[in-house]
């Protein structure tokens, strides 16, 4: 890939037409093909970072990315507060391990903040910086001790007593404990640096490790390299993973906080199964998450109910990728007889394939798919397939799913295939499932329409014609959402909005109506957000009602985060034309051209929400300003600067 088309793609990241994902895969599969000129992309990074482009955060892993652009997870020390550097690797034998690009360091911050911020100071110093340390054997820290951050000596450290209040890091206040699992504990924590910002979602999740799991360094350090790997995991179907780090004695990992319910505390709530329609839309977002992750080579290798959570608003997302990895790496033979993975969660016996019960198996995206099954047919069923009994024993006992009436011929054989037991048996991919199990079922009742009897084929024809009626009505829709006309489009739009959801699915299930749609919407939020307009209010509405026709669409997810983009760049900009007319004193357009008063009338209409434009210090330049003009006898000024 030349380096003209890496500019083009950071250009269309800027723009907000493609997403973090397909900006980072442009980039390194162009330093895997020329790795000479890893030097001139990490510079052509630093410099979309200075120039406000891409955030500081998204510079810091494209960085990572440029260091090493294939899966060498084990030899880079990655610190989102600190520098990416080399962890020290013995010398192997020949041939000679290939020779790495060198990249400029480059400073970076927490992917938390997102908001303007300066790079070479933190907001809150921290005793120890160790981020995304992955695979560390040796090497120092910021402590004063020498020794890696994760010796077992470092590690033995006693952790001091948290409680409601604690902060970690001199960062993350402890406000409310979530849950307490195998791992340790969850709480609800306040980024103190991003509340600073004036973020308007300033809270966390931190998951602190206990003892039983902290004291053994080959588990923190292959976490690590999970957390890692999870941190690249951009998908709104997977919880972001922000930073791994430690404070003292405590190891702790900071989150992405939801609001909602894990999937099987909801299936107990529920009190028996879903209907099929909302198991469906589950299904979706488990499916699209996973196989984004399987795309990237990553395996959960521990996907059960309690892994998955339904949001608030509607959403589901995927929980702890890679700590049943982590986990499960202390099986060694060095290991075996003083820690027991499983007790640590590392196997979830009814969710777990053959072969992960087996062992001895590299893990497979198959295995997902088998306790994806299992969770599908929980959701339908109100309970496990083969009643929470495992692979090995349910197959030594001949035992198979009951089948499920609600279920379509193609759609139980789609469920069956994902539930074998045998690895080669099972659906490949998690795409193939969904596919197959949310692919419209194949006229399941025109059998109706085959009856001998008047009577049953008046019924056949009272059923059959309105559906042929709203077929029609369907297919002329999607012509005109796919029109040219905007006319026709403006008219189709409103009678979209007024149709029966099942209209409306068989509208948009073309794919010309989808584009066009897409490309409408696109049009009116980049005239929302466009210089003079800046009506990013309207621009996020518009968002969210194309979502609410496309919910599973990446392209529609990747649109959303180009306005939040944008949104983040605008401010930026107007946070130093805020300071610089402060520093001139242009408060007021009487003053001078880009004056404080304009700033801010446009900070407002980007972020409606936001609190800076009434800071303290900004009402108190105003009265100064003001009583310095009584002072000189320019009352008409004063008076300017008082309103």
């Amino acid at each position: 890939m030349p380096i003209a088309e890496v500019q083009s793609r950071f250009d269309e990241f800027a723009a907000g037409t493609i997403g973090e994902d397909v900006l980072r895969k442009a980039v390194r599969e162009a330093v895997r093909r020329e790795p000479q000129l890893a030097p001139a992309y990490a510079a052509m990074t630093l410099a979309r970072a200075k120039g406000g482009a891409i955030s500081a955060a998204l510079a810091a892993t494209i960085a990572a990315d440029i260091a090493e652009p294939g899966d060498d997870a084990d030899r880079t020390v990655f610190s989102p507060r600190g520098r990416s550097t080399e962890a020290p690797v013995q010398a192997p034998a020949q041939p000679a391990a290939p020779v790495r690009a060198v990249v400029p360091e480059m400073p970076v911050v927490s992917s938390r903040d997102d908001r303007p911020v300066r790079l070479d100071e933190p907001m809150y110093p921290r005793r120890e910086s160790v981020g995304m340390t992955a695979g560390l054997t040796t090497g120092s820290t910021t402590g004063t001790t020498g020794s890696a951050w994760d010796a077992p000596e470092r590690l033995a450290e006693v952790a001091a007593p948290l409680n409601i209040g604690s902060v970690l890091g001199n960062r993350f206040e402890l406000l409310q404990e979530l849950g307490r699992g195998g791992m340790g504990v969850v709480y609800k924590a306040l980024d103190r640096a991003t509340a600073a910002l004036k973020d308007r979602n300033p809270y966390v999740a931190i998951k602190v490790l206990n003892d039983e799991f902290k004291r053994h360094p080959l588990a923190v350090r292959s976490l690590q390299r999970e957390a890692r790997k999870a941190q690249k995991l951009a998908h709104p179907n997977i919880v972001k993973v922000y930073d791994f780090d430690r404070d003292g004695g405590n190891v702790y990992m900071v989150m992405e906080l939801l609001s909602g319910s894990s999937l099987d505390e909801a299936l107990k709530s529920q009190g028996g199964s879903y209907p099929l329609e909302e198991v469906i839309r589950i299904l979706r977002g488990l499916g699209a998450g996973l196989s984004y992750a399987h795309e990237l080579g990553i395996v959960h290798a521990d996907f059960k109910p309690s892994n998955a959570f339904l949001t608030t608003d509607g959403n589901v997302k995927i929980l702890d990728f890679g700590v049943a990895r982590a986990a499960r790496s202390l099986n060694g033979p060095e290991e075996k007889t003083i820690f027991d993975a499983g007790a640590l969660g590392a196997v979830s016996p009814p969710y777990a394939s053959l072969e992960m019960l087996s062992g001895g198996t590299t893990p497979d995206q198959r295995d997902d798919i088998y306790a994806l099954g299992c969770v599908l047919y929980e959701l339908l069923a109100g309970q496990h397939p083969f009643n929470r009994i495992d692979a090995l024993k349910a197959r030594a006992a001949g035992l198979k799913p009951p089948p499920l009436r609600k279920l379509s011929r193609e759609q139980w054989r789609a469920l069956q295939g994902a539930l074998a037991f045998e690895r080669d048996a099972r659906t490949a991919t998690v795409a193939e499932l969904v596919e197959r199990f949310c692919a419209p079922g194949k006229a399941r009742h025109w059998w109706l329409a085959l009856a001998a009897s008047v009577v049953l084929v008046a019924a056949a024809a009272a059923w059959i014609v309105p559906r042929q009626w709203d077929s029609y009505h369907a297919g002329q829709l999607a012509a005109d959402l796919a029109s040219p006309d905007e006319q026709i489009y403006s008219q189709a739009l409103g009678k979209l909005k007024a149709a029966t959801r099942q209209i409306q699915t068989s509208a948009l299930a073309s794919d010309k109506a989808r584009e066009a749609l897409v490309k409408r919407y696109r049009a009116g939020i980049e005239q929302a957000m466009a210089p003079g307009s800046d009506d990013f209010p309207r621009a996020r509405e518009m968002w969210k009602e194309l979502k609410n026709w496309l919910p599973d669409l990446r392209v529609v997810e990747e649109l959303g985060a180009g306005i939040d983009a944008t949104a983040r760049k605008e401010l930026q900009k107007l946070a130093a034309a805020r300071d610089e007319a402060l520093q001139r004193g242009a408060l007021i357009p009487q003053q001078g051209k880009d004056d404080l008063a304009s700033v801010l009338a446009r900070w407002q209409r980007i972020d409606p929400g936001s609190k800076a434009p009434a800071e303290p210090g900004i009402a108190a330049a105003y009265e100064a300003a003001a009583r310095k003009a009584v002072a000189a006898r320019e009352l008409e000024l004063a008076r300017s600067l008082v309103d």
